[in-house]
């Protein structure tokens, strides 16, 4: 919390406000002006954030693309080649990683926490050298780091962390070095805090937490917000007043004619009332109107809409009308996969990976997104095969690979193309053949292609004495080329 109140603060507030702690996390009950003044040499804290996440909907809807695109994706485990391992304990984990959720609201609410806060903590139950039983993201705010460990020098790693638990007891997790890298872990043993911290160009002993992606957006949030405000204060009431009354007359209304000024103002106020024609005692009612420009909020909208994509790395087309044709979309997945989701993944798979690989002794293995999996960027992956298989510099089998294809069912040790029916390179027809353009073999390759089109036919139609195809597809196939090459 706070540990100091200024004089200007106010004392009574119509919203409980979040909780906050430690010195980095703003008062949220204070005015923006009162922020600045008292908190704008440090973050935008955690519970101000989560405010505007609630408050404000291009903010919301960006960190959700993000978090939505990441979760829906398989997270595949590969080895030190990169190659795909299909079948392991860690897979189990991330598949499965608690009682109370799914693989996807797991990793949702981890991307969505790191981008909207710039930090998240997951915690691994089980004993702390073995295989963990379960892993639960722990947001930061529940997270206070306490003093700085002198054992890592300028790296100003905190002492410990200490997790509040509503209801329950909190935990304590104290720095520990080992041979794969410093790690916090409880008292008893039985628990390991993973934290998985943004950049902060402005990190310090007394500011360890990483900053949020947005924070350059922090002004145009407040003024995106407080403009909705005023925008619904003015279309409530009407957008401006219909009239006002005024007084004519030299002397001042006496209390009796004041208080009929109201009755028939609130009489005739009001969109049920419009219409109504007042009748005036010596008041007269002059209509006025307002500027159109104090009702122009929707140029505010856009540029805020803009920015908060903008800073999330999102392509407008993804988002607005005005941008979207079918090609802008297609090239806007690309690049949302490219300059977004990606970083995002490869960010959390890697704190991942270094948390839970030694306690599973998966060294080599890491946790990673195949682009495979992910539609946009498939195509390019289809692409990319189909040029390596054009230029004849990889396997068949590293080809399906590539494209998450298994090895090519092999029968009796060749792999028979099906357009030509022969032995992989080992056609006529190949480059650097002396005789591939000679008409004369060209006319007898056509001629022998044709008897065995009639040999083909003719097998297919064989049956045996109860009416069963006599040869199966691929007998014919072997027949067909032991007799006609």
């Amino acid at each position: 919390m706070a540990w100091y109140k200024p004089f200007w603060s106010k004392n009574e507030s119509s919203e409980t406000p979040l909780e906050t702690k430690n010195h980095i996390t703003p008062p949220v009950e204070l005015s923006f002006a009162e922020f600045l003044m008292v908190n704008g040499h440090s973050d935008l804290g955690f519970a101000r954030i989560i405010q505007l996440y609630k408050q404000i909907l291009p903010f919301q809807n960006a960190v959700d693309i993000r978090a939505r695109a990441l979760s829906d994706t398989p997270t595949r485990l590969k080895d030190k080649e990169g190659k795909l391992v299909k079948s392991h304990p860690m897979l189990d984990l991330i598949n499965k990683p608690n009682d109370a959720e799914t693989s996807r609201q797991f990793k949702y609410a981890l991307a969505s926490t790191y981008d909207m806060l710039g930090n998240v903590f997951v915690l691994a139950t089980g004993d702390v050298d073995r295989k963990p039983h379960e892993l639960i993201v722990i947001q930061p705010h529940k997270v206070t780091a306490n003093g700085i460990d002198s054992r890592f020098g300028w790296l100003n790693i905190p002492a410990s962390f200490y997790v509040r638990n509503e209801g329950y007891a909190g935990d304590r997790f104290f720095a520990e070095d080992s041979e794969h890298g410093i790690r916090y872990i409880n008292n008893l043993r039985d628990k390991e805090l993973i934290p998985m911290i943004g950049f902060n160009p402005l990190s310090n002993s007394a500011n360890y937490f990483g900053m949020s992606k947005a924070q350059p957006s922090l002004y145009e949030m407040e003024q995106y917000l407080e403009g909705n405000i005023n925008n619904k204060s003015n279309l409530v009431r009407g957008a401006r007043p219909s009239m006002i009354w005024q007084n004519n007359r030299p002397e001042m209304l006496t209390q009796e004619q004041w208080d009929r000024a109201k009755e028939m103002s609130q009489k005739y106020s009001g969109s049920k009332n419009a219409g109504g024609i007042p009748l005036l005692d010596g008041l007269e009612a002059k209509p006025i109107s307002s500027s159109n420009n104090e009702m122009q909020f929707r140029d505010l909208q856009k540029d805020m809409f803009e920015r908060i994509n903008v800073c999330y790395d999102i392509p407008l087309p993804m988002v607005t009308s005005t941008a979207n044709t079918f090609n802008n979309y297609e090239t806007a997945q690309v690049s949302l996969w490219d300059n977004a989701i990606m970083p995002l993944g490869g960010v959390l798979n890697e704190h991942l990976t270094k948390a839970l690989a030694p306690r599973f002794d998966a060294e080599g293995y890491h946790y990673a997104i195949d682009e495979a999996d992910v539609e946009p960027l498939r195509k390019r992956t289809i692409e990319t095969a189909k040029i390596q298989n054009e230029i004849n510099v990889n396997s068949i089998d590293e080809i399906r690979e590539l494209i998450n294809y298994a090895p090519y069912p092999k029968v009796g040790g060749d792999i028979y193309a099906p357009l030509n029916i022969m032995p992989l390179g080992s056609g006529a027809m190949v480059i650097g053949d002396p005789d591939a353009n000679n008409p004369a073999n060209q006319a007898a390759d056509k001629d022998r292609d044709a008897a065995a089109k009639k040999f083909r036919l003719l097998l297919s139609e064989m049956k045996t004495e109860d009416g069963a195809r006599k040869y199966t597809d691929n007998e014919i196939e072997v027949l067909v080329a032991d007799n006609y090459g």
